[in-house]
C-alpha cells in the first residue's frame, strides 16, 4: 500500500519578501538558519524567511506560517503539490508554494491553518489508496537513491522494471530536464499532455474497430435469427399452399 501523505508544521511565522532583481541578497536572509528560500528572476529578488528577521522597510507579505511533506518525495511523483494546493483552494486558502531537491512546501496565512489543517487531512487519506503498486516502485527508486545509485540510474531501472512504454518516456522527460537544467514541472505538464492525447487517440482507434469486431458476431448470430423471423411465417404459408394444391 502507498503510505500516507503526512504534513510536517516548521516552527514560527514566516515572510515573503520582495526586492529589486539587481539586489545583492541581504544579510538578514543569507545569515538566517531556519527555513530560507531565495529565488532570482530577471523582474525581482523573492525571499521567504522568519519574519523576525525583516526589515520594516522591506516590502513583504507577514504572517505566513509552513509546512512541508514529510520524507522525500521522488522526482518522478507528479501530482502532489497540485494535489495539495487544489485541496486548500476549494477550502478557500490562499497559499504560497515552493520546493526543493527533497519536498513540497506549503505557506498559508496564520489565520487560515485550521482550514488548511482539515483540507491537507482529507488529501493524506486519498493518498493513502492512489495505486499501491506504483507506489511501492517510486519507494525502489527512493532507496536506491539514498544507497548512492545516481537518480538517472535508479530512474532507469524503474523503466526497466516496469516495461511500460510510458514509464519509458516519463524518465526519458525526468533525466533530459534535469540534464538541460530546464524545468521538470513544465516538462511533466506537456508530458501528461502527450498521455492524454495518445490514450485520447487508442480509444477513438478502438472504436473505430468496434464496426469491424461485430460483424462476425452479427452474421453467425443476428441476421440468421432475422431471417427465421422474417421468413418464417412465409414458408409456413408456401407449405401449407403448396399442400392445399397437391390435396387439390
Amino acid at each position: 500500500m502507498a503510505e500516507p501523505l503526512v504534513m510536517e508544521w516548521i516552527a514560527g511565522r514566516f515572510a515573503v519578501c520582495r526586492l529589486a532583481a539587481s539586489a545583492d541578497v541581504p544579510a538578514w536572509a543569507s545569515g538566517a538558519t531556519e527555513l530560507v528560500s531565495i529565488t532570482r528572476s530577471d523582474a525581482e529578488l523573492s525571499i521567504v524567511v522568519s519574519e523576525d528577521n525583516v526589515p520594516d522597510e522591506v516590502t513583504a507579505e507577514r504572517g505566513w506560517v509552513a509546512m512541508r511533506v514529510a520524507g522525500k518525495l521522488a522526482f518522478p511523483i507528479v501530482g502532489v503539490l497540485a494535489k495539495l494546493t487544489g485541496a486548500l483552494a476549494d477550502a478557500g486558502v490562499s497559499v504560497f508554494a515552493f520546493s526543493t531537491y527533497d519536498t513540497d512546501y506549503l505557506m498559508v496565512k496564520a489565520t487560515d491553518a485550521e482550514r488548511a489543517v482539515a483540507a491537507l487531512q482529507r488529501v493524506g487519506d486519498e493518498m493513502d489508496q492512489v495505486h499501491p503498486v506504483l507506489a511501492e516502485e517510486l519507494k525502489l527508486v527512493t532507496l536506491e537513491s539514498q544507497m548512492g545509485i545516481p537518480r538517472s540510474e535508479s530512474l532507469d531501472n524503474f523503466a526497466t522494471r516496469t516495461g511500460i512504454d510510458e514509464a519509458r518516456s516519463l524518465v526519458g522527460v525526468v533525466n533530459q530536464a534535469e540534464r538541460f537544467g530546464t524545468s521538470i514541472a513544465r516538462a511533466l505538464r506537456r508530458q501528461s499532455d502527450a498521455l492524454r492525447v495518445k490514450r485520447r487517440q487508442a480509444a477513438e482507434e478502438k472504436a473505430q474497430q468496434t464496426t469491424v469486431k461485430l460483424m462476425l458476431p452479427l452474421i453467425l448470430f443476428i441476421f440468421p435469427a432475422i431471417f427465421v423471423v422474417l421468413g418464417g411465417p412465409a414458408a409456413l404459408t408456401m407449405m401449407e399452399a403448396l399442400k392445399t394444391s397437391n390435396l387439390g
